[in-house]
């Protein structure tokens, strides 16, 4: 590009030809590209940022809380001598509401996948083929492209110019944040089935464990959520995936806050809002 050797380069898809300022960006170790071109050059980043993204990282590591849970409860029935058996106390085993609840967790990532994910974007695909909104402006940067953006789905328009929602805000917001908050908060609320007095200690244990390694999830996803919408997506893109991840927010939040959907609530092992208030 230009002459230059680049480890990595990238485009601006707005600029006007490949001679404006700006429009080529080159990752050659240097900073001769200012703070902007350095922190989108720049592979180092938080321990699991990069997995966030990769599969099947991005779907295991929201089942790291439920995994400490698991854990913790397989650690203190085998000290407290009365094994691994899924009844305790005539109550409904942590094991089985984990179990449940894991399952529910698999049904929420798989309805992002292919629901928000592949469905939405074969939508959208779809929208932007139509000539209403396909792009007519010359491509001057499609000669770089890669193969499969060169020969997109999306008719005559030019790669990286038509409207494409933020599909990893949706990840970021709509899988990693609510499955593992939605974990967390269970914990809060439900403290572990386990005999005598180890279950206090284990239970606060296991809460300080969920809640710091929430924390630091949490810090990873908005890291790698400002280098999406800095460098990837405009405004408008990024603020239609957040709103999309609404649609797993907004009813995994109020099946833990509400006492309705009773039926989901008995299913996830959490006992309705007005017991754990009293």
């Amino acid at each position: 590009v230009l002459g230059l050797e680049c480890r990595k380069a990238y485009v601006d898809v707005y600029a006007d030809s490949i001679h404006a300022p700006g429009a080529v960006i080159c990752c050659d170790g240097s900073d001769s590209g200012g703070a902007f071109a350095s922190g989108l050059c720049s592979a180092e980043g938080l321990p699991l940022t990069r997995q966030l993204t990769r599969f099947p990282d991005g779907w295991l590591i929201p089942l790291v809380p439920i995994g400490l849970r698991f854990l913790a409860i397989t650690y203190g029935k085998l000290m407290s001598g009365k094994g691994l058996g899924l009844e305790l106390n005539g109550t409904r085993s942590d094991l089985r509401g984990m179990l449940r609840r894991l399952g529910f967790y698999a049904l929420v990532m798989n309805f992002r996948g292919w629901i928000l994910f592949l469905g939405l974007n074969s939508v959208e695909d779809a929208i932007v083929r139509s000539s209403l909104f396909s792009n007519s402006d010359e491509c001057w940067h499609k000669p770089h492209l890669k193969p499969w953006q060169q020969h997109n789905p999306s008719g005559g328009g030019c790669y990286g110019r038509e409207f494409d929602y933020s599909d990893h805000i949706v990840l970021f917001f709509g899988h990693i944040i609510p499955v593992a908050m939605f974990e967390v908060l269970y914990s809060l609320m439900v403290p572990l089935r386990l005999p005598e007095n180890r279950a206090h200690g284990l239970s606060r244990a296991l809460t300080v464990v969920q809640m710091c390694f929430f924390i630091y999830l949490l810090l990873t996803t908005l890291v790698s959520a400002k280098k999406t919408a800095t460098y990837f997506h405009t405004e408008a893109e990024v603020v239609a995936g957040y709103f999309i991840s609404f649609l797993i927010q907004v009813p995994m939040m109020y099946i833990i806050f509400t006492d309705n959907w009773k039926a989901i609530r008995e299913f996830v092992d959490l006992p309705l809002v007005r017991q754990h208030d009293d």
